[in-house]
């Protein structure tokens, strides 16, 4: 693997991700959304470009819908998801304060989640557009320190 450029930190991210989607959220390998190159993408979680990939699933009606339809919707997890099933069986689900209490990533999701048949989002959350390609903009040199000197804490 010597003289080959390294792999990008989020690479290692996004396949932890994925594997988490794979084993704990109900999602197949044939599910999971790849880029021309066969990797995953860089840019945005792969979760959420499932989600962007299947626009006719969405908005999901947080009060029906089964704890696997909850779990494709981006900002819930599967704790999230079993406190939305416990609670909407006594409680009213009123916005986006109450999913906020249950644990739900409204930022995040509220464009995929419908209450009483409205969205909590009228559009996606935003991108950040990038001006490099990812680690591109970091000069491809061995740093002797521990934390290189363009890096921030």
């Amino acid at each position: 693997m010597e003289g080959l450029p390294a792999v990008p930190a989020a690479r290692e991210a996004r396949l932890y991700q994925a594997e988490h989607l794979l084993r704990q959220y109900g999602f197949g390998v044939d599910e999971l959304v790849f880029g021309p190159d066969g990797n995953l993408a860089l840019d945005r979680d792969p979760k959420t470009a499932w989600a962007l990939g299947h626009p006719a699933s969405f908005p999901v009606e947080l009060t029906r819908a089964s704890r696997e339809e909850l779990l494709r919707v981006p900002g819930i997890g599967p704790r999230a998801a079993d406190r939305i099933i416990a609670v909407r069986r006594g409680t009213v689900l009123r916005g986006a304060d109450d999913l906020r209490r249950l644990g739900v990533d409204v930022a995040r999701g509220g464009h995929f989640m419908a209450l009483a048949g409205h969205r909590l989002a009228r559009r996606p959350p935003p991108e950040q557009l990038r001006l490099f390609p990812q680690g591109g903009h970091l000069p491809a040199v061995v740093w002797k320190t521990a934390v290189p000197p363009c890096a921030y804490r």
